[in-house]
């Protein structure tokens, strides 16, 4: 299927060899599968291969995994902005909140794109969002959230 071009195909392919599941496990193997993946517009393939990148790449991949609503790279980015690390934005807060809330907005589409915040994502968004419950982030429509 990855070699008949179905981006989710060569997404999980790269998964495959990134892990050695099933195949020999092979990095440069996994990262091409994750380029082609993301060059389909598959954007999980843009988040897995901007993971394998350094500094300003890795930033762009998954900024723009997060716009299109990957929730993994959403709590990527404000992973991000709330460490205010070197090479990436400054520290905010506010920026934090938005994309730590919007991780918590992401769902699955009809078209098998698109994804739910796993337990994971969901718990790292929840806490850190119970932690900071005190930043304010009034210059954007946050989703609602259930408090967890």
């Amino acid at each position: 299927e990855a070699e008949a071009g179905d981006a989710k195909a060569m997404c999980d392919l790269g998964i495959e060899y990134a892990h050695g599941d099933g195949v020999p496990q092979d990095a440069a193997q996994a990262n091409m599968w994750f380029k082609r993946s993301a060059q389909h517009g598959y954007y999980r393939g843009l988040t897995n291969y901007g993971s394998d990148l350094h500094g300003g790449d890795k930033w762009l991949h998954w900024m723009e995994a997060a716009t299109r609503g990957d929730p993994y790279a959403c709590i990527e980015v404000a992973a991000l902005y709330d460490k205010g690390l070197v090479g990436h934005p400054a520290q905010d807060k506010e920026l934090a909140k938005r994309w730590y809330l919007k991780a918590l907005a992401c769902e699955e589409r009809g078209d098998g794109d698109g994804f739910d915040p796993d337990e994971e994502d969901a718990a790292k968004a929840n806490a850190w969002l119970n932690a900071n419950a005190d930043v304010a982030a009034p210059w954007f429509d946050a989703p609602d959230r259930q408090v967890a």
